[in-house]
C-alpha cells in the first residue's frame, strides 16, 4: 500500500470559504484553541451556555457538517438535564443525584464536541467562534504531536460495528478516528468516524462483509498530530 495515506494534506482547508491554503502560508498561521468555559458553572448555567453552542453549531451546519455528538443527541441530553434541575429545585431528593449524574454526562459530551470543533477549525479563531465556544488566550504556533501508535481494529459486540483502539499518547485530550471504504491512499475517501476522549471507540453503522480502512490522530493543547498508520478490517 502507498504510504501517502498517512501523510497530512499539503494544504489547509478554509472551512468557511472552502479555500485551499498552501503550507508556505500556514507556516505563519497562529493556532487557536477551543475553550469550553464550563469550570465553576452551575447546572443551570452549563445548560444555558451549551444551548447557545448547540444553536450555533446548528446555524452553521455548512461548516460543522457532522458534529460529534449530534445536535439532536445534545439537545436531548440538555432537555433531560433541565428536567432533573426542575425536579431538584422542587425538592425531590432523588432528582439531585440524577441532576449531578446528567451534568457530568453533558460536560463529557461538551468536551467531545469541543474536540470536534477543534478538528474542524484547524486552529482558526473565526471558525471556533462560530461554534459558540470560547477561544483560549495566548495562542501559540501550530505544532504537530506524535501520531498514535498501534492502531487496532476488531469486531465489536454488535454485527454492524467495529472497535478501534490506539496506544495512549501522553498528554492527548482526545483522539480523532477517520474511516474510508475505498482506496485509503486518496485523501478524498476519508471521513470523520468518531471523536473520542479515550483511546478506544466504536464505529457503528457499517456494512456487513465490507472492508474498511481506519486512521487516528491525537489532539491536545498543541493541536492535532499526524495520522497514524492505516489499519483495515472487514465488518462481520
Amino acid at each position: 500500500m502507498d504510504g501517502s495515506a498517512n501523510n497530512p494534506p499539503a494544504v489547509k482547508i478554509d472551512a468557511i470559504n472552502n479555500h485551499l491554503i498552501p503550507n508556505s502560508i500556514m507556516a505563519t498561521f497562529i493556532y487557536f484553541y477551543v475553550k469550553t468555559a464550563l469550570s465553576g458553572k452551575t447546572a443551570i448555567e452549563v445548560s444555558a451556555y451549551l444551548r447557545i453552542v448547540v444553536k450555533n453549531i446548528f446555524a452553521n451546519a455548512a461548516v460543522f457538517v457532522n458534529p460529534t455528538p449530534t445536535v439532536l443527541e445534545f439537545e436531548t441530553a440538555l432537555d433531560q438535564l433541565d428536567e432533573y434541575i426542575g425536579q431538584a429545585e422542587s425538592g425531590l431528593k432523588t432528582a439531585k443525584t440524577l441532576r449531578d449524574k446528567q451534568l457530568k454526562s453533558v460536560i463529557e459530551m461538551a468536551r467531545l464536541l469541543a474536540s470536534y470543533v477543534q478538528e474542524i477549525s484547524q486552529g482558526d479563531k473565526d471558525i471556533i467562534q462560530l461554534s459558540g465556544f470560547g477561544v483560549r488566550n495566548n495562542p501559540t504556533p501550530a505544532k504537530a504531536l506524535s501520531a498514535p501508535a498501534e492502531l487496532k481494529i476488531i469486531q465489536s459486540k454488535t454485527p454492524d460495528a467495529l472497535d478501534a483502539k490506539v496506544k495512549k499518547e501522553k498528554g492527548a485530550r482526545s483522539y480523532i478516528f477517520e474511516v474510508a471504504d475505498a482506496d485509503p491512499t486518496l485523501e478524498a475517501n476519508w471521513e470523520l468516524a468518531k471523536v473520542s476522549s479515550t483511546v478506544k471507540t466504536t464505529i457503528p453503522e457499517l456494512e456487513s462483509g465490507k472492508m474498511y480502512y481506519f486512521r487516528a490522530a491525537a489532539v491536545n493543547s498543541k493541536g492535532q498530530s499526524m495520522w497514524s498508520e492505516v489499519a483495515n478490517a472487514r465488518c462481520a
